[in-house]
């Protein structure tokens, strides 16, 4: 059974608490398909178990880890070791089994923003506040390459990057989208088409583009191929864009700080088609699965919509002990759905 198979009834059978900090949650990825990793402003990362809803180890000692939060979480397929990054401009590489400890990565002076971690080697690229991406080698815990260029590139915080075959591609505080060849470190193009700093980058494989969503509440497109500009979609969100799925070939969800979800179509030079105003807060995170919208909001409330039937809210759910904000959604196919956000909390919802 799909994902959709369970979700598309009345809500979930269950749900089960994890107190898993003593302080917000920033972040949470899948680390496979029952195991969650999620970091926190308690400056620690916790592994947890989803069907026993239990954290399995802290990443965090008085000799390894974090003096600062925890902004940024990757896991590496190929080396089976989690990274995480900090405020404190360093990136810990964890050992998966025996004693709690780990590597730093040191290079960065500024808060790391984001890591990722490639499929098939063991290579990992940050982003940071210091304007720089690097690229490192997991396998002797080394930075390989360094892109940075003052004169042409950002010239502010590297908020979030999509790293896509030979081609990294950034967003930063200043607006600029930069794409940047991985083999070289050359920057190959600069676009200043935002007005305000870029939140989030989608790839859309089909068409061969990278849409940018910003706090100026536009979309911009960005051609692979040529590495430049080729539109855009302005005035999207009443204020700042926080996230952007895909949901198809056919449809961009866009959520943000004016509480509507807005599902724009490709095919119609990304015109909205559906608008979404179930939410009574800020939008911060979404996720497509099965043609299902699941969304959190800055309230504490995960809501469930079917775009098939022009994003109708099935039901919601409270993703937080009390109103404090969801920042955190993530569906474990087939039937789990785990949430976390401000309370330090993560809570597991099971229709099964």
């Amino acid at each position: 059974m799909s994902f959709r198979d369970y979700w598309s009834g009345e809500g979930p059978d269950d749900d089960k608490l994890v107190s898993a900090h003593g302080r917000p949650i920033n972040i949470m990825i899948k680390k496979d398909d029952d195991t969650i990793i999620t970091g926190s402003q308690d400056h620690s990362a916790k592994v947890i178990k989803v069907s026993k809803a239990k954290v399995e180890r802290e990443l965090y000692t008085k000799a390894y880890g974090h003096k600062e939060w925890v902004t940024a979480l990757a896991y590496s397929d190929c080396t089976g070791k989690i990274i995480t990054g900090g405020m404190d401009s360093k990136l810990c590489v964890w050992e998966s089994k025996g004693p709690v400890k780990c590597v730093d990565l040191l290079g960065h002076s500024g808060s790391i923003s984001q890591v990722s971690c490639s499929p098939n080697l063991p290579v990992a690229i940050s982003s940071s506040y210091d304007k720089s991406l690097k690229i490192w080698n997991l396998q002797n815990n080394t930075c390989m390459n360094t892109l940075i260029n003052s004169k042409l590139g950002h010239d502010k915080a590297i908020k979030t990057f999509l790293w896509n075959n030979s081609l990294i591609c950034s967003g930063g505080r200043d607006g600029l989208v930069c794409m940047w060849d991985v083999q070289s470190g050359d920057l190959i193009s600069v676009g200043d088409e935002h007005k305000a700093p870029v939140q989030c980058l989608v790839s859309d494989e089909s068409r061969d583009t990278i849409l940018s969503g910003g706090m100026d509440g536009s979309v911009q497109i960005w051609d692979l191929r040529t590495a430049n500009n080729i539109g855009g979609a302005e005035n999207v969100i009443r204020g700042s864009i926080n996230d952007m799925k895909l949901a198809n070939e056919n449809m961009l969800v866009v959520g943000g700080s004016d509480k509507t979800i807005r599902v724009l179509d490709p095919r119609k030079n990304y015109a909205q088609v559906i608008s979404i105003k179930d939410h009574v807060d800020v939008i911060t995170q979404l996720q497509v699965v099965d043609d299902l919208l699941l969304s959190c909001a800055a309230n504490g409330w995960v809501l469930v919509s079917d775009l098939t039937n022009h994003g109708v809210c099935m039901y919601g759910v409270g993703a937080s002990e009390a109103t404090s904000s969801c920042n955190c959604i993530l569906a474990m196919e087939p039937h789990y759905l785990c949430t976390a956000g401000d309370d330090g909390n993560v809570i597991i919802f099971n229709s099964m």
